[in-house]
């Protein structure tokens, strides 16, 4: 029995008008370019990223639309990303930069 789909095809994750799965291509303060959708929860979506510099891949997490709209659900994304700069260990996330997508969408770049 599974508990847990891990599916992370673009078929299997959540879609909507805007297209979640489907922002591949935008750019984020000049510096990355989002490629495929590696996930998706309940707020939000994790990308792949390239550097625009040549510097490898990151991980973007962008904010769902609906999600976005509730200022306590915008509010928290902004929070978890104040928090994960302030902390240091092997096993956590780096955080390099929060800021918006060409389309509005609220983003957090990390490693």
């Amino acid at each position: 029995m599974s508990v847990c789909d891990r599916s992370t095809s673009p078929s299997s994750l959540p879609q909507s008008p805007r297209g979640w799965a489907r922002r591949h291509d935008q750019t984020l303060h000049d510096r990355w370019r989002l490629k495929e959708a590696l996930g998706a929860g309940s707020t939000g979506t994790v990308y792949r990223a390239e550097r625009l510099d040549g510097g490898g891949d990151v991980a973007v997490k962008v904010l769902h639309p609906h999600a976005a709209l509730g200022t306590t659900t915008r509010a928290r994304f902004v929070r978890e990303c104040e928090l994960v700069t302030k902390l240091r260990h092997p096993n956590i996330i780096r955080f390099h930069a929060l800021g918006e997508l060409p389309d509005g969408a609220l983003a957090m770049v990390m490693e």
